[in-house]
Formats: structure tokens, C-alpha cells, sequence
């Protein structure tokens, strides 16, 4: 049995990724997206440029600990996933708590032809005017006037 629980003990050591290491990923991610760029550089550009920087300014012992932050394509796809989704949910209960003021609908054409939905929502929240993004829809049909 102490056999068992040693093995489960060294398992999660090796499994569990330090807060540090977690808060730089999301921070990253942020980046991404704040930046409106494509996840998948993360493997072949990000990690290994910081790998670069880190090793030249301070030393490998540091570019080995650079290697521990989980900036896979995937793990920074979810998490802009998650933020989005947590962002959405401060917004909503943003929006029943406080005072609509104005809903704004406007409609667009893409590039391609498409025809875009797009709505925003301004609300008061804590004594602030605050003017949110709703969501950005394609229309099936065209309207016109």
C-alpha cells in the first residue's frame, strides 16, 4: 500500500505544473488573442524564441524551467477558448445586474461578399457607461434598405 502511495505521489509531482508556469501560459494566450493572431505559432516561433532569449540572458537552468510552461497549439487554443467564454459570462451578468441604456444592431458586408450581424450592448456598471461587443453573426439572407 505505501508502495501505491508513492507511486501516486511521484506521479502528481511530475504531472503538476507550477502556478507560475500556468499564469505565464494564460498570459501568453492573452497575448495572442489580444493581437488577433493564429494560435498555432506558439510550438514553432513563441517557445522557441524564448528559449533563445532566456538561454543568452540569464542561462540554460532557466530555458529548462521556459520549457515547463504548457504553450502547446492546443493548450493555447483552449485557453483563448476559455477566456472567451469566461469574458462572455462577466458581460451577461454584467448586463442583467445593471441598466441597459442602448442596444446597437448593424449590418455589414465581409470581404468574401458574407453579410454580417453585428451587436453591441452599452450598459451602466458601477457608475460607468460601459460599451460591449455582443457578437458578430452571418446572415443567410441578404436584407436590403
Amino acid at each position: 500500500m505505501a508502495s501505491k502511495k508513492l507511486q501516486e505521489d511521484t506521479f502528481i509531482k511530475l504531472v503538476k505544473v507550477s502556478e507560475k508556469a500556468q499564469e505565464a501560459s494564460y498570459l501568453v494566450a492573452e497575448i495572442i488573442a489580444k493581437k488577433k493572431k493564429s494560435h498555432l505559432i506558439t510550438e514553432s516561433l513563441i517557445l522557441p524564441a524564448c528559449q533563445i532569449m532566456v538561454k543568452t540572458m540569464i542561462g540554460e537552468q532557466a530555458e529548462k524551467e521556459i520549457t515547463k510552461i504548457p504553450i502547446s497549439n492546443n493548450t493555447i487554443s483552449k485557453r483563448i477558448c476559455s477566456m472567451s467564454e469566461d469574458f462572455e459570462q462577466q458581460v451577461l451578468k454584467h448586463m442583467k445586474s445593471g441598466e441597459i441604456c442602448a442596444l446597437k444592431v448593424d449590418e455589414s458586408t465581409d470581404i468574401s461578399g458574407k453579410t454580417q450581424l453585428l451587436a453591441f450592448v452599452r450598459y451602466v456598471w458601477i457608475e460607468n457607461i460601459v460599451t460591449q461587443f455582443l457578437c458578430c453573426k452571418e446572415l443567410t439572407e441578404t436584407t436590403t434598405g
